[in-house]
């Protein structure tokens, strides 16, 4: 529910944020709690430390937390659909370059800039196969070696669940579509986006093609000049601190998904891997070799999934050079709280079964 007037002078471009621990129990209730909020003027503001909000009562009971918080232009509100607001705020000091989450001691850099600084985004899904003479192709089911323009067009939760994927389709070239041919090709690239990431589904973020493959539509190409950063980037994507990028620059209106538009990735928090040394460039690729088949559990069951442990810690030590055991501690604690979080679970009971899709697909067990 959104409650708003007309901004004017400090209040103009900020709102209170208020998330409550339950529904009202009753109209009483309702009334009681609407009271409190009025009551209070908040002090907590998401630029503060990971400190949670300021706490909304109801005699001895907390009923919820409030936080004010910027509403940026063009930009997801992040702190809507948000239990635990001390998340927001680590989420924020993130985006500028400070790792510093709740239980951490003391905060860390991290270099930190936005996708659009590093790399260039595919192009519109009209642009590839749209109607009216704007795409460049038809679409093929199904893609093989001798196919000429492998395409990544479907999100496919169980065929995704490891970092390395196949192309699902191809793309045919339509007789009118080489001038648009070009301005594709310049975009294509091994790594891709999901924008419209599930998160107690999908297992993957950023996924990887062994030879650039165009992304058609939700699955978007980021393509770098420096093809040497397509591995770590991914990596990176795909650990708890890049789904953490994600789900507090995502928009949730959704239960359990986290929407990015094509604007909206290229102003993606993320780790700025031009900063990255010879020495750690090597050890990622080292790591995607070793983990790159290794299927992970969907993003939603991240606190109990070995694999998706595993590469956060490898990621921290190798790439970031980060040894501390308080900040890998941290982030163990930090895979709790976001798969507490009600936007990214979105009520889901059931488990995923790795065993179970091995052997429906026939794959050996990774």
């Amino acid at each position: 529910m959104v409650i708003a007037t007309k901004g004017r002078g400090r209040s103009t471009g900020r709102g209170t944020f208020i998330s409550l621990l339950h529904q009202p129990r009753s109209a009483l209730e309702s009334v009681a709690i609407g009271n409190s909020i009025l009551r209070i003027d908040n002090t907590r503001i998401m630029e503060d430390t990971p400190i949670g909000g300021d706490e909304l009562k109801i005699g001895d009971e907390t009923v919820g937390h409030l936080l004010d918080c910027p509403l940026p232009v063009g930009e997801a509100w992040a702190a809507s659909r948000v239990k635990a607001m001390e998340l927001i705020q680590s989420a924020h000091r993130l985006a500028g370059g400070e790792l510093w989450l709740p239980t951490q001691t003391a905060p860390i850099e991290i270099p930190i800039c936005r996708v659009e600084d590093i790399a260039t985004i595919g192009m519109s899904h009209l642009d590839v196969f749209g109607g009216n003479g704007r795409g460049a192709f038809d679409m093929g089911t199904g893609c093989t070696d001798s196919d000429d323009y492998p395409c990544l067009w479907k999100v496919k939760s169980p065929l995704q669940r490891a970092m390395l994927v196949q192309p699902d389709t191809h793309g045919i070239l339509r007789p009118d579509g080489r001038p648009k041919l070009q301005q594709l090709l310049e975009r294509n690239s091994r790594a891709h986006y999901n924008l419209g990431l599930r998160f107690n589904a999908n297992s993957i973020v950023a996924l990887f093609t062994e030879s650039p493959t165009l992304g058609v539509s939700l699955i978007k190409n980021v393509a770098f000049k420096n093809s040497s950063y397509e591995i770590p980037w991914t990596l990176w994507c795909n650990t708890t601190l890049g789904l953490f990028c994600h789900w507090g620059h995502s928009s949730k209106q959704q239960p359990g998904r986290g929407m990015l538009s094509q604007l909206t990735l290229y102003t993606l928090p993320t780790l700025d891997v031009r900063s990255l040394s010879a020495n750690a460039l090597a050890d990622a690729d080292q790591i995607f070799d070793t983990m790159k088949h290794k299927r992970m559990l969907p993003f939603n069951e991240s606190d109990r999934d070995p694999v998706r442990h595993e590469l956060d810690r490898w990621f921290l030590k190798a790439v970031l050079g980060i040894m501390s055991e308080d900040v890998h501690v941290a982030v163990h604690r930090l895979r709790e709280k976001l798969c507490a979080e009600p936007s990214i679970h979105g009520g889901k009971k059931s488990r995923c079964d790795l065993g179970a899709e091995a052997r429906k697909f026939g794959w050996d067990l990774v």
